[in-house]
């Protein structure tokens, strides 16, 4: 015996290799009643020899066990007991098989195939005639595709294999199903007999051992599976016959999926069915000798089923044989049925294309090809003769119908063929991944569009097969084919409108793609054209309605097919309107379609049922349906235009820090507004779809969606203005953005509607619901019932919508008023008052609010002239401004230009405004004419109003304080009673909006340190009394200490002595010394000492003697005088470099002599006799102190501040720096001469500095300082140069002494205190009351000093410390107390402690109507680009053009 070679399949193996030219069939007889016609006689055809094989004795399973399905083994037990001829067969004129593949083995012999059919794909010759030794049982080879069959008899009979007796057992329960014994062969080859139980049966799972690759059992599955039915031929009726596409369909659904390409590849079960007829397991009942065609067209039966056939001919007892390779399951034992298989030739990884050449293409060809000539030229002449010209042109237009349904079925095909697997074969759209969903989108179920045409097409074939010559009847195929469009046409028809703009967009940006289309026409037709091929099944829906209404017309009302095609047309036309109403739902506004109307898709014979005022109704519903599409899609155009294409632009538009917050800004939360209308609108739709022609209830509907839109609606309308103006700003200063609106305005999505259109549309859609909506209730009530469940609704909605239009209101004019206020940041000019004015309004704060705005009237003081100046005020929350209009020239006055306001006196805050007389009596207004001659007047005359009482003004006064403590009062005129009222009002709430805000977020807290135990007399002159006086004289400084036992008490020294006294017990102070003229006093914690300057002597007291402990021994309360005379002015205490030191300093003549001292450590308590080194240069008995150093200036100082390092002296006339090492110092601030020859500016800033007193100096970052005058600042650089933009930082009073808490600067004057802020001086609160004076200024002795160093960038929003710096003194409210008999004035005083900013709702208010909208995550804040340092670009720069003066020495600075 030859063994079978092994090794992989080769990509040209043979598709089947049957095993005898001996056909076979079972099955029985079809049972019918029905008489059938004799069929005629077969052909005359060679008879197969006959092949006998085992008789059929099925095997009980249980008995069995499964045997693998290859191996030559295997088979070599199963059928041989000697040598075998092993054979193939091949057909060298099959389609599917390479007649030049060479032999695997030169000793095996090959045999043609005995049949002459090319799709014959080969069978097994029998050698000798003689019947093979088991049943002729086809089975597959591991390696090369060879089927091994015995060619003799064997000697003796031989048990067949186990798994051959399970195959017998499947064929023949099906051919005796009725056998009541079952048997197996044992292992001495003897029969057994069994009954079975039922269990047993039901265990046998027949699939499990299909083989689909094996002719035999596909004919079996076949035979079962194939659905009989009642066909007509030729006139003659055959009952359980089945198409070729009956036959190629049930093969299709067992064959497993590796055999095709896609679902609908069906050739490779054209060629299995191809084979069954060739081996006779199938025949058409005409004797037709053509092969078989996935067609309706060929009516086929089985062999055994057709008449004259006995059961016991060989011819129809054998089964089919032979082996279809491309079906064979994979080789090797451990395949998992995907691509990881091992075997090179696993079915799961080969393609079909491997076996069915790629370029052959067996589509399922229409049944009936198009007529090459008229169709009476295949009717018999007298035939026609007999019919009436009705019936001949009802011939002529079903044929036209059917030839048109071809070439329409041909065009499906195009779209398949050309641009569906063209576009699969070819790489034309990239990325490959985005392919299938362009296909998807683009052609959406075409596919499921063409199976249904060729359905048709098959009807009218079968119909033209049963009643040539003449059609007779063809509406009842038109009704089917209504009911199996319903189902596809709405779906590819909605899917329309999106399929061509995506085909657009891929034409306009791929031009590889536009290139393959044009080609495509080019060399096939201009019907190819991919934008025609995609309306083709509209354009065909729309024509059945014609055709069926033209065959309607040629057909006799008596005539069976006019019912149907009655009810056929009606049908269509319905699936005509609902594909219409679907494109109108699909073009979404967007488009043709998006302008249907109702009476376009209502034809009249349906109007003309409806009344016409319900048709009124109707179209008042469609209206709002299609507005309501409109509306949707321009909300989805912001999301898909505006916002998508800002987000991922490749080059920004916008810069990425603050596109989120743009978005927010301009389109705030329109996905809320979408959400819900496009649930309004699928809900509108549906409800259309299943109610069309007539629309029931509509006011649920939009009830529901009112209800949701509630919030959503409120936040959006309320923020409409702030969108519209940050739209408007952003197109002002970007151009990229303005070009960007340009290129949208021109996109199809847009309608050519700018920006603005698509912002204002939720605004417009609100209010026009309540339009739409009464109109239909309008309607309804005329024709409707009044049951009608609309009538009660719609007042609802109504109502609805009116309360929130009225809602917003409040928040849209709240909203305008800070658009306005954000425009005044444009529009506002500081004129004289510098840049700085504008920046100081803070207009861009979110807190900040336009209050009221209005033209009011001033006439100029101490002129003649009668001329009325016409003014701007503006109230804000922060300020009250008065501002004139910009007079510009006639060549520059557009009507695009803004409105410039130039402020003509300095802005007022509102802590320093206060409200004068309302009630004046009016004016009359003079022509503006100085003694009738000359001027112009500023009011034009009213037409329809009294001039007399138009000339009217109305006076108000209002005073402020401040601007040099001098304040003032300004009287304008309104020009009406109810403006000047009005004005009073705003005034008024402005006023108490101030004092809120200020109250909820104050920076520092006011605790009291005394209160009524300070008094002054009412005027110094008033008399003394006898015993001790009431008055203690004005306090003069304050300073806070802690004993060594633990308890903070307060200082407070005032013209008759000092008090000391618990820190937080106002009423606890007590005399402790009874010294006159109190300047100054500190306390030295850690040396227990208390420095008083007291009439301009520096006196030094022991801690413990004023303020006893217990803790230390008693010590004496003498003092030591630390100066010989009296002409000390001055004394401070600090530390430099780790050590205290006390400095005081005295004038003599111009000059300011300095004296600085050190505190000896831990000699308040160590013997007396042991200290005297310095005592004589000190002064009498000085003890405690040791002298450092002695300087003077030649200059008058005023105080001095301790640095890191170094003194800042505050001098008259500026600042110096001393370094106390080496007594080498510098004058600041630093005008370079060259800089200030080319600014202008910083000459006059120089001549500032020059003139305005000086009162401290405070570090605000690493490398700068604020110098602080007593009318404004100025920031300077490491090197003392002017810093930031060079300009001067306005105070709005004349502070006379200022202090530093970090990072808050405090100016305090008389009648108020300025808190700002040192990183940018910002005002951030004003603090008034009456004779405020600083009494410390947190400098001083303690133990523990304050250590505060700024960062890069300053201080930051942050309090590092709560440990109150600062006492001030200030009188009462009322001004004046009682104390006894004496009246006189009360001072208190106040130690200012740092608050902590908490999320208060007044200082940050979060104005959010929607509870599914979430804003933006704010900005991270850096410096403004305003604020420049000595690191900054701008700063480097600008010290480059002066490299001389950069590199200066920091000779001064506090490191």
């Amino acid at each position: 015996m030859s063994a079978a070679p092994s090794g992989p399949r080769q990509p040209r193996a043979l598709p089947a290799i049957p095993a005898s030219a001996s056909r076979s069939s079972s099955g029985s007889q079809p049972s019918s009643n029905i008489p059938q016609p004799a069929p005629p006689a077969p052909p005359p055809r060679p008879q197969p020899p006959s092949s006998g094989g085992l008789p059929a004795s099925p095997i009980p399973p249980k008995r069995l066990e499964r045997i693998p399905s290859s191996g030559p083994g295997l088979l070599r037990d199963a059928f041989l007991d000697s040598p075998a001829s092993i054979s193939t067969s091949r057909s060298s004129t099959g389609p599917y098989f390479d007649s030049a593949q060479p032999s695997r083995n030169p000793s095996q012999s090959y045999s043609t195939a005995s049949s002459t059919n090319p799709t014959s794909i080969g069978s097994f010759s029998q050698h000798d005639g003689k019947t093979p030794s088991s049943s002729s049982q086809d089975h597959r080879v591991a390696g090369p595709q060879i089927t091994m069959y015995s060619d003799s008899a064997p000697a003796r009979r031989m048990p067949p294999a186990h798994w051959v007796e399970r195959k017998l057992q499947i064929h023949q329960s099906h051919r005796r199903g009725d056998d009541d014994d079952d048997f197996y062969y044992d292992d001495e080859g003897e029969y057994e007999e069994e009954e079975w139980d039922e269990e047993e049966e039901a265990e046998v799972n027949e699939i499990r051992f299909f083989q689909p690759a094996f002719l035999s059992e596909a004919a079996l599955q076949l035979r079962d599976r194939v659905e009989r039915r009642r066909h007509t031929k030729a006139g003659i009726a055959w009952v359980g016959s089945f198409t070729g596409r009956d036959v190629v369909t049930a093969i299709q659904g067992f064959l497993p999926s590796y055999t095709r390409e896609a679902p609908t590849d069906r050739r490779f079960a054209l060629v299995m069915a191809q084979s069954l007829q060739t081996q006779l397991w199938i025949v058409e009942v005409d004797w037709d000798d053509r092969p078989l065609r996935d067609s309706s067209e060929d009516v086929f039966r089985f062999m055994g089923e057709m008449e004259g056939m006995s059961s016991g001919d060989a011819l129809t007892t054998e089964l089919p044989k032979g082996v279809m390779t491309m079906a064979t399951r994979c080789y090797s034992p451990s395949c998992s049925g995907d691509s990881r298989c091992y075997a090179p030739r696993c079915p799961y990884k080969t393609p079909p294309e491997t076996f069915l050449r790629a370029h052959v293409v067996i589509p399922p060809t229409p049944t009936t090809s198009a007529p090459k000539h008229d169709w009476t030229d295949e009717v018999d002449p007298m035939l026609i003769r007999e019919l009436s010209p009705e019936q001949i042109e009802r011939q002529t237009i079903i044929h036209k119908v059917i030839e048109s349904e071809i070439q329409y079925e041909a065009d499906l095909t195009a779209i398949d063929r050309f641009f569906i697997e063209g576009l699969r074969s070819l790489d034309v759209i990239r990325p490959p991944r985005r392919l299938e969903d362009f296909i998807t989108e683009v052609f959406s179920n075409v596919l499921d569009l063409r199976e249904a045409c060729r359905r048709l097409i098959d009807n009218f074939s079968i119909r033209q097969r049963e009643q040539a010559p003449l059609i007779a009847t063809v509406g009842d195929i038109f009704l089917e084919a209504a009911t199996d469009f319903r189902r596809l046409y709405p779906e590819y028809t909605g899917n329309l409108p999106r399929a061509e703009i995506a085909l657009k967009a891929e034409l306009e940006e791929n031009p590889e793609f536009r290139l393959y289309a044009e080609r495509i026409a080019r060399e096939n037709d201009r019907r190819m054209d991919v934008k025609v091929l995609i309306a083709r099944p509209s354009a065909q829906l729309q024509r059945y309605p014609a055709i069926i209404e033209a065959l309607l017309n040629k057909t006799h009302p008596q005539d069976p097919d006019h019912d149907f095609l009655v009810e056929a047309l009606s049908s269509i036309q319905d699936l005509s309107a609902i594909s219409q109403l679907k494109l109108f739902h699909a073009s979404r506004g967007r488009g043709p379609a998006s302008k249907l109307q109702w009476y376009d898709i209502v034809l009249e014979p349906k109007r003309a049922l409806i009344e016409e005022k319900e048709q009124v109704r109707q179209m008042l519903i469609w209206e709002l349906i299609q507005t309501e599409m409109e509306y949707v899609a321009d909300l989805e155009t912001i999301e898909n235009v505006f916002v998508t294409s800002l987000r991922e632009a490749d080059v920004p538009i916008i810069e990425r820090s603050r596109l989120e917050i743009f978005l927010d800004d301009a389109f705030h939360n329109y996905r809320s507004l979408l959400e819900v209308h496009q649930r309004l609108l699928e809900n509108l739709e549906a409800r259309q779809l299943e109610q069309h022609p007539n629309f029931g209830m509509i006011s649920d509907l939009i009830l529901d969606a009112a209800l949701n839109w509630q919030e959503a609606y409120m936040e959006y309308i309320t923020h409409y203005p702030i969108a519209k103006y940050k739209v408007e700003e952003e197109k002002a200063r970007n151009p990229r953005f303005e070009a960007f609106l340009s290129a949208c305005q021109k996109n199809p999505m847009t309608n050519r509607q700018d920006i603005q259109h698509f912002i204002h549309r939720p605004v417009a859609r609100l209010l026009r619901y309540n339009l739409l909506l009464q109109d239909i209730l309008k309607r309804l009530k005329q024709v409707g019932p009044e049951t009608h469940p609309d009538i009660e609704t719609i007042p609802q909605v109504k109502e609805l919508v009116d309360v929130l239009a009225k809602a917003t209101q409040k928040g849209v004019a709240v909203n305008e008023a800070k658009v306005q206020l954000w425009r005044l940041q444009h529009t506002l000019d500081g004129s004289k008052f510098g840049p700085r004015t504008i920046k100081d309004l803070d207009l861009l704060n979110p807190m900040r609010e336009l209050i009221y705005e209005g033209k009011v009237f001033r006439q100029p003081e101490g002129t003649i002239s009668s001329t009325w100046v016409e003014l701007n005020a503006f109230l804000l929350d922060n300020y009250f401004i008065i501002a004139k209009t910009e007079k510009s020239s006639k060549s520059s006055r557009r009507e695009d230009r803004q409105i410039r306001y130039l402020i003509n006196r300095r802005p007022i805050p509102l802590e320093l405004l206060s409200l004068g007389n309302f009630s004046e009596a009016p004016r009359a207004r003079t022509s503006g004419k100085l003694f009738g001659v000359g001027g112009t007047s500023h009011e034009a005359e009213t037409p329809g109003v009294d001039q007399n009482e138009s000339r009217l003004l109305w006076p108000f006064t209002i005073s402020f304080i401040g601007q040099g403590q001098l304040g003032g009062q300004y009287t304008l005129w309104a020009d009406s009673y109810a403006k000047r009222t009005e004005w009073q009002e705003k005034l008024q709430h402005a006023k108490v909006l101030r004092t809120e805000v200020n109250d909820a977020g104050k920076v520092f807290e006011m605790t009291p340190l005394s209160l009524d135990t300070f008094l002054m007399p009412p005027n110094y002159a008033a008399p003394r009394s006898d015993g001790e006086s009431p008055f203690t004289g004005r306090v003069t400084c304050s300073t806070p200490f802690t004993t060594v036992d633990g308890r903070s008490l307060v200082a407070v020294g005032c013209e008759e002595g000092v008090w000391i006294g618990l820190r937080h017990e106002p009423r606890s102070l007590r005399k402790v010394l009874h010294v006159k003229a109190v300047t100054n006093i500190a306390v030295l914690e850690e040396f227990g000492i208390v420095l008083v300057l007291q009439d301009k002597s520096l006196l030094a007291y022991h801690l413990e003697a004023l303020v006893p402990s217990g803790a230390a021994p008693q010590a004496r309360a003498a003092p030591q005088r630390l100066s010989p005379g009296k002409d000390i002015n001055y004394f401070t205490v600090g530390q430099l470099s780790g050590r205290t030191l006390v400095l005081y300093m005295k004038r003599k003549g111009y000059e300011s002599v300095f004296r600085v001292l050190e505190p000896v450590l831990g000699r308040a308590t160590e013997d007396t006799r042991q200290r005297r080194p310095f005592g004589s240069f000190l002064g009498q008995r000085s003890e405690w102190f040791r002298h450092y150093k002695d300087f003077f200036i030649p200059t008058e100082a005023l105080s001095v501040h301790f640095l890191k390092h170094k003194l800042a002296i505050v001098c008259a006339k500026g600042f110096e720096i001393m370094d106390l090492t080496d007594l080498k110092g510098g004058s600041i601030p630093i005008f370079d001469s060259a800089k200030v020859r080319d600014r202008p500016s910083m000459a006059d800033l120089q001549k500032r500095c020059d003139t305005a007193k000086p009162l401290g100096m405070f570090r605000s970052t690493e490398t700068e300082f604020l110098l602080c005058y007593d009318s404004f600042g100025l920031y300077v650089d490491r090197h003392g140069e002017p810093n930031r933009d060079c300009q001067a930082i306005e105070w709005e009073g004349h502070p006379e002494s200022v202090a530093f808490h970090p990072p808050y600067l405090l100016l305090i004057s008389a009648p108020f205190v300025e808190i700002r802020h040192i990183d940018t001086a910002k005002l951030l609160q004003i603090y008034t009351g009456s004779d405020i004076r600083l009494t410390w200024d947190g400098t001083g002795g303690q133990a523990r000093p304050f250590a505060d160093n700024p960062g890069p960038k300053g201080y930051g929003d942050e309090v590092r410390s709560q440990e109150p710096r600062i006492h001030i003194c200030q009188r009462p409210e009322d001004g004046r107390r009682i104390r006894g008999t004496a009246q006189g004035i009360g001072q208190n005083v106040f130690e200012l402690t740092p608050t902590v900013q908490l999320n208060n709702p007044l200082l940050n208010p979060v104005h959010n109507h929607d509870s599914n909208y979430f804003p933006p995550a704010p900005m991270i804040s850096h410096r403004p680009s305003s604020v420049i340092t000595s690191s900054s670009e701008f700063y480097q720069s600008y010290a480059g053009q002066y490299s001389g003066y950069g590199e200066r020495e920091p000779s001064w600075n506090g490191q």
